[in-house]
């Protein structure tokens, strides 16, 4: 009986042993199929937080386009202030009525410009 009782216990352990291989083997060797499943993409990390993503491409675009015009006020006053050019005709007629073509208007507008551009 006693040779029953430990036939059945080795039976047992090695059942468990053989259980815990078969598991061992199944977690560190996933099929093809499992890999694919678990494999994390860049879209699907990103899939929940496309709104504050957008919104900061937006920003960083206005940002670009705000840093591109900074110059301009400045080309404007050296040019028709200090060297006495004309005005380009378009901007000539999108400022006279507000402000003038004289030189304190012209400066007016540029340090509006800048103002603009800065906020």
């Amino acid at each position: 009986m006693a040779d029953a009782t430990r036939n059945a216990e080795t039976r047992r352990i090695l059942m468990s042993r053989e259980n815990s291989l078969e598991a061992h083997r199944v977690n560190h060797n996933p099929s093809q199929l499992d890999r694919k499943s678990y494999r994390a993409t860049v879209l699907g990390l990103l899939s929940g937080h496309w709104g504050i993503l957008l919104l900061g491409l937006a920003a960083v675009g206005a940002e670009t386009g705000a840093a591109l015009l900074e110059p301009w006020p400045i080309k404007i006053v050296l040019d028709t202030v200090l060297r006495a050019k004309p005005l380009p005709q378009w901007l000539e007629s999108a400022i006279a009525p507000l402000l003038g073509t004289n030189a304190l208007g012209v400066l007016q507008f540029a340090v509006g410009m800048v103002l603009f551009i800065a906020v």
